[in-house]
């Protein structure tokens, strides 16, 4: 990244660089969260975000390299970034660094605008003194001071420039020429320092030269690098090391000081102290080992002399472990939170990563071996190497349970006695949709009167969700086709009728109810609502005709039943509950009863051939308040019953006696049965039979007419009387029969005498049909023959 860019600069994407997509599917990529794996290191949260779900890395604000690494040649900010998911248990830390490049932004500065140097008058030429060099606070490869130029020396003086160790530059003054005080006791020139960006930035310096004595020899250190090694428990001020350096001058220009370099870490003079007098090095401060525990600086020796002569050298600070100390743990959370509260979703799978835990242990060997374990019901800790552990859900979660879980991460080292550490934090289960509203009952009844007011509120239903917010709040809905019957309150569960009901058309209505949660994706819960119409008493008992008509025997006893009127009552209960009366008015001489539950019977014994018809008005009334009541005509028909038999009017008891001649033909009507019946129908439709008396069946009588026909020719040998009885008969299911007695007298005549003329035509006509026929026969049989004869004949040729 190069320096000086403004906030909101991609520096990288996690995810490119890493190539994690390779072997992983397209959804759990897309699962991957990415975070600081520590988010309490201010200094680098301060400067870079990384976005959860992109993994891009970009600048928080306008990055200066000269304060970020004011000290060192290479600016590399390291961090760490853990890549979890939120449906599997992948984890993984991935370490991050980003090279701050130098953007030439600064001039070489001189620590001061002029100076002043005081040089001998009997110095020899080469003689050099130093200044100090500009400095530059970019630390490209070329941003730094480069180069230095003297500006109008009158080639009295010439200039020397030796880099030094910590990227500061030495700069000398060299004596060109004898200098003579009496001639010329001042000079004045300018020094140029220029860095080498491109363009080039420069800075100045005024130099006055006092010729004067010279303080020509530096300081000249014992060693050139210092180490020093120190135990962590050594207490504070103690002395630890000495430096010495002497310088070959005499007087003021002999006398030496210590510092550290003004190029140091300020971790160095927090820990250690440098007594300028003495060069002893002391405890300033508590230690404490650290893996990597060491500090490299630059020391300086100057002396007293105008201008002051400096040297440096090397110095390696080493704190040693000596001790067992118990591991320090901290807790990185991996998913929001606040403090010690972790957030987590109910429906984290088994393995997904919590948090993360980081173990810092300053010892070494079996001191600094730690291991750590959970003892928690749902979650547990994976060991990474080299990275601390993991802590991850172990049983399935369940929030309408169990809300919040305290976890305690417990560390122990190796040493002896194991010291150990101990490490809290609380995981607060956040909700997800996983409850479906439950209705509080499986079917909710009510009623409701018909011919009701339409809006009227009939029932409130309410349903309950173990969820929590949105995926708690609850909406109702109605199944139904359309909204023309009923229509609910969404937010309070309250059903009104939306339609004027009518218990004939429709008793009851049954349907379903839903509740949905807001939930993503919703859930849903289901119930009947049972609707019962209450009947109220607005229809009348109806007839299916205005005259009901019936019919009955006239041989029924008084107090049988003529039949049941039955009048309909679209109503429900007492209100189609229906009684029956007959009207007064005109039924006085009526021979029936009519009974409250509609039964119709006879209080009188009927006649058919007195009375066939009776009508009457009735009475149907229900049980409702008000009632409601019809009327309705009724017919009762008297059907005819064989109540009576024939009578016959001829022949009689007074006549019964007919003559007939012997010479009658056969077929001839003798003489004719006459029978009447009261009753009707087929109770009245007769049949006439000859019982007895009919001797060689002479006589034969029409059963429908009651016509008597001589049935043969009647011989000279015949009776003279023929007795015959005879039998009417009615045709009812239960006949009806009446008997009679005629006396039928033969008359004889002379039938002598025969006409031959008759006699002999008979016999003519006889003689010619059989030779007729025997002439066909022959003719046919001729045929034949010669039909046959052909044949042969054929079937030989």
């Amino acid at each position: 990244l190069m320096e000086s860019k403004p906030s909101g600069t991609l520096v990288g994407n996690i995810a490119a660089e890493t190539n994690i997509a390779r072997g992983i599917s397209i959804s759990g990529f897309k699962s991957l969260r990415y975070s600081f794996l520590n988010p309490n290191d201010v200094d680098i949260a301060s400067l870079f975000s990384v976005d959860s779900t992109t993994s891009d890395i970009t600048s928080n604000k306008l990055i200066d390299r000269e304060k970020v690494c004011e000290f060192t040649a290479d600016c590399v900010l390291t961090f760490d970034v853990k890549i979890n998911s939120l449906l599997t248990s992948f984890f993984e830390i991935v370490t991050i660094k980003i090279i701050v490049d130098d953007v030439n932004d600064n001039a070489p500065i001189f620590p001061e605008s002029e100076i002043t140097v005081f040089i001998p008058e009997n110095v020899n030429p080469g003689t050099m003194y130093r200044i100090d060099g500009a400095t530059d606070k970019d630390r490209g490869k070329n941003n730094s001071v480069q180069s230095y130029e003297m500006i109008s020396s009158a080639n009295t003086f010439g200039l020397k420039v030796d880099k030094k160790l910590d990227g500061t530059s030495d700069v000398r003054i060299i004596v060109k020429n004898v200098i003579d005080r009496e001639k010329k006791n001042y000079y004045r020139f300018f020094i140029i320092a220029k860095d080498g960006g491109n363009p080039p930035l420069s800075g100045n310096v005024t130099v006055n030269v006092n010729v004067s004595d010279e303080n020509d020899n530096a300081p000249e250190f014992s060693e050139q690098h210092y180490d020093v090694s120190v135990t962590e428990n050594t207490p504070v001020y103690s002395v630890i090391a000495k430096i010495h350096a002497t310088d070959r001058d005499s007087g003021m220009n002999a006398k030496v000081v210590y510092r550290f370099s003004p190029h140091k870490s300020p971790e160095i003079e927090k820990l250690f102290a440098l007594n300028p007098e003495n060069g002893d090095i002391s405890v300033r401060n508590e230690l404490q080992y650290q893996s990597g525990n060491q500090f490299e600086t630059i020391i300086e020796a100057s002396d007293q002399g105008v201008p002051e002569q400096v040297s440096q050298a090397k110095l390696t600070l080493r704190i040693l472990d000596v001790g067992n100390n118990p591991p320090l743990v901290t807790i990185n959370p991996v998913s929001s939170g606040v403090g010690d509260m972790v957030l987590l979703s109910e429906g984290a799978r088994v393995g997904t990563v919590v948090a993360h835990v980081n173990i810092v242990d300053k010892d070494v060997g079996p001191n600094g071996q730690v291991q750590c374990n959970c003892p928690h019901d749902f979650f547990s800790v994976h060991r990474l190497e080299g990275r601390g552990y993991i802590v991850q859900v172990k049983r399935i979660l369940d929030r309408e349970r169990n809300d919040e879980h305290k976890v305690m991460v417990i560390c122990r080292d190796s040493g002896t006695p194991r010291l150990s550490a101990r490490a809290k934090f609380t995981v607060r289960l956040t909700d997800m949709n996983d409850e479906p509203p439950v209705f509080t009952k499986r079917v909710f009844e009510t009623s409701v009167e018909e011919n009701n007011v339409i809006g009227r509120p009939i029932i409130r239903i309410s349903a309950n969700d173990a969820d929590i917010g949105k995926n708690a709040i609850v909406q109702y809905h109605l199944n139904l086709a359309d909204d023309s019957m009923f229509r609910i309150n969404q937010n309070t569960g309250e059903i009104v009728a939306n339609a004027r009901f009518d218990r004939e058309t429709m008793s009851e209505m049954k349907f379903t109810v839903r509740a949905v949660d807001e939930g993503n994706p919703p859930l849903t819960g289901t119930a009947e609502v049972l609707v019962r119409i209450i009947d109220e008493n607005d229809n009348r008992p109806t007839f299916d005709a205005s005259s009901l008509v019936f019919s009955i025997n006239e041989d029924k006893k008084p107090g049988s039943e003529v039949g049941i009127l039955r009048a309909k009552d679209a109503d429900f209960n007492f209100n189609s509950d229906v009684e029956y009366a007959m009207l007064v008015n005109g039924a006085e001489n009526v021979p029936f009863a009519v009974f409250s539950n509609g039964v119709i019977r006879t209080n009188k014994a009927l006649d058919y051939e007195e009375q066939k018809r009776y009508s009457f008005n009735i009475i149907a009334k229900d049980k409702g308040r008000p009632p409601l009541n019809t009327t309705a005509r009724v017919l009762v028909y008297v059907m005819d019953a064989n109540d009576h038999s024939p009578i016959i009017v001829f022949p009689n008891s007074h006549n019964d006696t007919i003559t007939v001649t012997s010479d009658t033909e056969p077929g001839t009507v003798i003489t004719k049965v006459v029978a009447k019946d009261r009753d009707e129908g087929d109770n009245a439709r007769l049949s006439y039979y000859i019982n007895k008396g009919n001797v060689d069946n002479t006589f034969h009588i029409g059963s429908k007419s009651g016509e008597i026909v001589l049935a043969r020719r009647l011989m000279l040998d015949e009776r003279e009387d023929y007795h015959l009885t005879v039998s009417v008969q009615d045709q009812g299911k239960t006949q009806q029969a009446s008997q009679t007695y005629l006396t039928v007298r033969i008359i004889y005549v002379n039938v002598t005498y025969i006409d031959s003329t008759h006699e002999d035509l008979r016999y003519i006509i006889i003689a010619g049909v059989v030779t007729g026929v025997t002439v066909i026969l022959s003719i046919i049989i001729v045929a034949v023959i010669l039909y046959v004869r052909r044949s042969d004949n054929q079937r030989r040729h």
